[in-house]
């Protein structure tokens, strides 16, 4: 049962943070590793999580639409990283 309140309470935060609601989606993916979920994430798996996202047809259509973000798919990690960071701290 308390799995269950902790998960609650995750996913309350979430949902309530301000956040790209496209950008939810990878962090959720990130934590839940193919059916593996995991209590913590590293950069690693956000950015492997972001990347696979926004690789894949519709969802890149998020990135495509922003000068900034534009280029993405040319991006290595540490960009990728930073510019998400300057995303999520834009909302």
């Amino acid at each position: 049962m308390l799995i269950n309140k902790k998960v609650h309470g995750f996913i309350k935060m979430i949902e309530t943070t301000s956040m790209n609601k496209s950008n939810k989606i990878p962090v959720f993916l990130a934590f839940y590793n193919n059916g593996n979920i995991k209590m913590k994430i590293n950069e690693d798996d956000v950015y492997n999580s972001f990347y696979e996202f926004y690789h894949k047809g519709s969802n890149k259509v998020d990135m495509l639409r922003y000068k900034s973000t534009a280029d993405f798919e040319k991006w290595g990690k540490k960009k990728y990283i930073k510019q998400l960071m300057i995303i999520q701290l834009s909302f």
